[in-house]
């Protein structure tokens, strides 16, 4: 209920976003290759120990890849090989965010934490997998508990508070491996 009223608040602002991406006779190819570059380039910097300005990066990344389905629809530029290119700079740059906390996880030392980032990159990864894949033969299995929308934003809040990283980390764990469960139930019930 919370979200969607805040899906009606942004609407507006959304709108005006995608119109000047139209002004601008931008692609949604470009929204997604310019969002996936940066996003790689957050993980780059999450290996060097910056998590703020990885934190920025990865959160302007991602607002850009929210755009680039809407674009293709507005302009009515939906394509197979847009939707591939969607989907693997989503993987590349959750992938290399994760590799880049954990990186420098290790790095400090920190051999707990960063078991716990790769559960989170392993998981992650796997939820999109199954997804994919039951989908390639035909079945249904879409939803559960930690879509990319959920998980994303989850990764960035704590590279703004570190504090909580191996506790964030844990979480997007369990919910990613529930979402797992949930999908695969999915397809068993086709």
């Amino acid at each position: 209920m919370v979200f969607s009223k805040a899906v009606l608040i942004f609407e507006p602002i959304r709108y005006k976003i995608l119109d000047l991406f139209i002004f601008f006779n931008l692609k949604p190819n470009h929204l997604t290759l310019t969002g996936g570059i940066i996003c790689i380039s957050a993980g780059i910097a999450a290996g060097l120990g910056y998590y703020t300005i990885s934190g920025i990066m990865f959160l302007f990344g991602s607002l850009l890849d929210a755009f680039d389905g809407e674009l293709a629809r507005r302009i009515d530029q939906e394509t197979k090989v847009g939707a591939f290119l969607d989907s693997l700079t989503d993987r590349l740059g959750e992938g290399a965010l994760l590799l880049g906390v954990l990186y420098y996880e290790s790095l400090k030392g920190d051999e707990l934490t960063a078991f716990i980032v790769a559960l989170a990159l392993f998981s992650s990864l796997l939820v999109s997998y199954i997804r994919a894949r039951v989908e390639s033969l035909g079945l249904s299995s879409s939803g559960g508990i930690a879509p990319r929308q959920v998980r994303v934003p989850l990764m960035i809040i704590p590279l703004f508070f570190p504090v909580i990283l191996k506790s964030v980390m844990m979480f997007i764990v369990l919910i990613s491996f529930v979402t797992v469960i949930q999908r695969s139930f999915g397809a068993f019930r086709d």
